[in-house]
């Protein structure tokens, strides 16, 4: 009998799918898919085993009887958690009737008929462990076919070490994608607007408050791909700010820049720092300017509960509140609210005892430095309406 090899023969096109898979939505399913071909299998999969307290088990398959609908209703009962004890890299061999029992799961498979004829032999092997979960990669053949030779037990089991990186590779991907939308999602609360500006003149938008930023009469725009302001007075006092940061070789070095608005609207505040950036280009560590501005305005979509919540304010006053930390004078607010100077007045006084504060200057420095702007929750609003 000629001695099986030591490796299996995995294809470029398989090595290829798994890390592919880390850009794909789809996740994991034309990995999966050719690992089935490879190994002449009806179907594969990839098993996430929560462990703890709330044990779930999630999977992603691959083959000609993958049912998307049973797989849900098996993700969704399935709460046994892993009932094999697998240690990590190792390969193991079942038949599919000696593993069965007479629980709600092996009901799903037999009322979606994905078992009946379909799985006879699994091989599966143990390609990650982390304190939260297990993964198993896993083939199986129906019971007409030949068992799994082990030069193909060799060959799952180096598709489970590229799954292994792979799985890892994503782990870091997506703790740092959920980093990332949380940061920009906490700038977007605060209405502040985040644009990063690279050493050769690359921009990009950081967050969807700097989008809308550069899309109105924000004062800074793109042109040919630069960041500019739109008046050219501010400008040249702009672009000797980034340079001057750029050009820095300290970190953390910023320039402040008043920049002018359409007309009738207030000038933003910019400021602009120094952070180090690895290069897409090169990776290597370089320095690059952040610019972050940030509207008055824009604080007038927070949501009136969270200041009736915070402050016990009446929706009156909260209107009021808003208005105020937005900028606006009292006159104008009374105009806008369509409300008497004495009414307003009285709202102020209460708003003082409720806010612990004794002038106007102190109220709106409190609303404006409030937590409020962190639990906005809706896309647009107008507070005045």
């Amino acid at each position: 009998m000629a001695k099986a090899p030591e490796r299996g023969d995995l294809s470029d096109a398989l090595v290829g799918a798994i890390y592919e898979s880390l850009l794909r939505d789809d996740t994991w399913s034309g990995a999966l898919e050719l690992l089935r071909r490879n190994l002449s299998s009806s179907m594969s999969c990839l098993r996430v085993i929560q462990k703890g307290s709330n044990p779930r088990e999630y999977l992603f398959a691959a083959g000609p009887k993958v049912n998307q609908e049973a797989i849900a209703e098996w993700e969704r009962d399935n709460i046994r958690g892993s009932n094999v004890d697998m240690k990590l890299g190792e390969v193991m061999v079942f038949n599919w009737a000696d593993t069965r029992s007479a629980d709600a799961t092996t009901g799903i498979l037999d009322r979606y008929d994905i078992i009946r004829a379909e799985i006879g032999t699994q091989a599966a092997t143990c390609v990650m462990v982390t304190e939260d979960a297990e993964y198993v990669l896993a083939c199986m053949r129906d019971g007409e076919a030949s068992p799994y030779r082990p030069d193909e037990l060799a060959l799952l089991r180096d598709a489970g070490s590229h799954f292994n990186r792979a799985l890892r590779i994503r782990y870091e991907i997506e703790s740092a994608r959920v980093v990332k939308e949380f940061q920009a999602q906490a700038l977007d609360r605060l209405a502040i607007s985040a644009i990063l500006v690279e050493q050769g003149g690359r921009t990009t938008l950081l967050n969807r408050t700097a989008e809308e930023l550069l899309s109105g009469q924000g004062g800074l725009q793109l042109t040919g791909g630069k960041l500019c302001a739109a008046d050219r007075l501010d400008d040249r006092t702009f672009q000797e700010a980034v340079k001057a940061v750029l050009a820095s070789t300290r970190e953390g070095i910023s320039r402040a820049v008043s920049i002018k608005r359409g007309e009738g609207e207030r000038d933003i505040g910019v400021v602009v720092t120094a952070r180090k950036f690895r290069s897409l280009v090169t990776s290597r560590p370089e320095n690059c300017a952040i610019v972050f501005a940030r509207t008055a305005e824009a604080l007038s979509d927070a949501d009136i509960s969270l200041f009736q919540e915070l402050f016990s304010f009446t929706k009156a006053e909260a209107r009021l509140a808003i208005a105020l930390a937005s900028g606006m004078r009292l006159e104008d607010v009374e105009r806008e609210l369509k409300i008497r100077h004495n009414t307003a007045r009285a709202h102020l006084r209460s708003m003082f005892s409720k806010a612990e504060v004794g002038r106007q200057s102190e109220l709106v420095h409190l609303l404006m430095n409030s937590v409020v702007p962190l639990g906005r929750f809706r896309e647009s609003a107008d507070p005045l309406d």
